[in-house]
């Protein structure tokens, strides 16, 4: 049985481990990534992971790491004042400074 793990670092993107060995995952959600900074991720299910950015928002990939949905400010986010989490539960907690955005 082949085992991959993604590692996720906050300045320089995610990568693959996969046979003992450690990839840069090129993807689009890495590139989104590199760029905003990654906070926190959580395995949505088989196929699909959410990534928490610092400096713009959440996105849901695919296990591909093609980007299917982003959450930040344009979609309705009023601020990054606090960057977004991700629960375990994959309950999105997005702080803003007048109340806490809970999303299911």
């Amino acid at each position: 049985m082949v085992y991959q793990f993604l590692i996720g670092t906050e300045a320089n993107g995610v990568y693959l481990l996969k046979n003992n060995q450690i990839h840069k995952w090129d993807t689009p959600v890495n590139a989104f990534l590199l760029k905003n900074r990654l906070f926190c991720a959580a395995m949505l299910s088989d196929n699909y992971y959410s990534f928490g950015s610092i400096l713009n928002g959440i996105v849901i990939s695919d296990k591909e790491g093609d980007i299917i949905q982003s959450i930040n400010i344009k979609k309705g986010i009023q601020n990054y004042h606090s960057v977004p989490s991700i629960h375990l539960l994959y309950i999105f907690y997005i702080p803003s400074i007048y109340l806490l955005y809970h999303l299911t």
